[in-house]
């Protein structure tokens, strides 16, 4: 192994999976070396970003006696194949809640406990992992307030620093003109929390996407769906938090609720597909029930320019399926040619969609034996650390 020039070593390793480069650290001390060197690893990814297909990493709460993690690989065609699915292994994810925090740069970031007390960063390839040190005012607020929160994990380029970030509404009246939230944000650089102010409009008071409370991550910009206003006027912005600046924003959504009459309209879910912010909105019959007999129609609409109300555009129509009620939340694009898909994930319930973009067809598959509501993130397997941060 020695004669291969270190240059080339690099060019053809760094192409390789990170499940591969692990077993291969043992070939030699120089492979060993080269592996576990984190700038090594920063290439890896970057290469596996454009080239490997995507995994989805799945967390189901309340209602099993322990939260079960799983890897789903988006380049199989079918839950049968055995490679789809396979439990993750978390030393900690043994408490009876684990929610998912977020994903980036193959690390995930998950907090456990009824308090989501402990919160790690995690690369699921290689076992890697850091606890963040606790913040008791924020666990004492997520202990009664857990699902009316908004979390997100993501990095700072400009800073060279992952963040992790809750807030928390302080809410004393939902009919004050508006609502103070305070935000939470970790700094791996500093290994500390800091808190953010800001005061929001006045929302609804089911605001918050309780079970969609993690926050989309592009351009380093963590995104989430929240709902304003009361019974009489409403509509759904997307509330977004730039990780360098450290500022909330609202972006635009387009006019979904208020264009269908005699329907019920319900923006269920966001997601970031190919680089781009995508929301599901789902109509039914108001002369059904919705999952019972309601004829459900769920459509997919992506921004295609940052910021910019009218880029938004309906890509698909996912079709008609009353087991697609509840949020649905768009995932990623994976396979090519024929097999080439659209990935959603059900937040309530434990359903897996495959749209076949070219069949212009759905496929709706069930994860097994997950049971209550389960959350999901995509991710790229990588070798990052989250122990040392080094610029991407």
């Amino acid at each position: 192994m020695s004669d291969i020039p270190y240059d080339i070593a690099v060019e053809v390793l760094s192409r390789l999976p990170a499940k591969s480069l692990l077993r291969f650290k043992s070939v030699c001390k120089q492979w060993f070396s080269l592996i576990s060197d984190s700038k090594f690893a920063v290439l890896q990814y970057k290469h596996s970003a454009k080239n490997s297909p995507l995994k989805i990493l799945t967390s189901n709460y309340y209602i099993s006696p322990y939260s079960t993690l799983r890897s789903l690989d988006c380049s199989t065609k079918s839950l049968d194949d055995p490679r789809a699915l396979r439990r993750l292994n978390f030393p900690f994810a043994t408490q009876d809640t684990s929610k998912l925090v977020g994903s980036c740069n193959g690390l995930i970031c998950l907090a456990l406990g009824k308090r989501c007390a402990d919160i790690f960063i995690w690369n699921p390839s290689t076992g890697a992992y850091i606890k963040l040190p606790d913040h008791k005012h924020l666990h004492f607020k997520l202990e009664y307030d857990r699902d009316n929160s908004y979390r997100g994990f993501g990095y700072d380029s400009s800073t060279n620093d992952y963040k992790v970030i809750f807030y928390v509404p302080d809410i004393d009246s939902y009919s004050s003109s508006s609502i103070d939230e305070q935000a939470y944000v970790f700094s791996s650089k500093n290994n500390s929390w800091r808190r953010v102010k800001h005061k929001f409009r006045q929302y609804s008071e089911d605001h918050i996407c309780k079970y969609r409370s993690i926050g989309s991550l592009l351009n380093e910009t963590l995104h989430w769906l929240t709902n304003w206003g009361s019974a009489e006027d409403f509509g759904s912005v997307i509330t977004a938090f730039d990780l360098a600046e450290e500022k909330f924003r609202e972006v635009p959504t387009p006019d979904l609720v208020h264009d269908v009459r005699g329907k019920m309209c319900v923006v269920s879910g966001l997601g970031v597909v190919d680089g781009h912010l995508c929301l599901v909105r789902w109509i039914s019959d108001l002369n059904g029930t919705q999952g019972q007999g309601g004829d459900l129609s769920v459509g997919l609409w992506m921004m295609k320019e940052c910021g910019v109300k009218s880029s938004w555009e309906k890509l698909y129509h996912i079709g008609n399926s009353n087991e697609l009620c509840g949020d649905i939340v768009p995932q990623c694009r994976a396979g090519c040619d024929e097999d080439e898909v659209i990935i959603l994930t059900q937040v309530y319930g434990d359903n897996f969609v495959r749209y076949y973009l070219n069949k212009e067809t759905k496929v709706i598959e069930n994860l097994g034996d997950f049971v209550g509501t389960v959350e999901a993130v995509a991710y790229v397997e990588s070798l990052i650390s989250p122990h040392v941060c080094i610029p991407m």
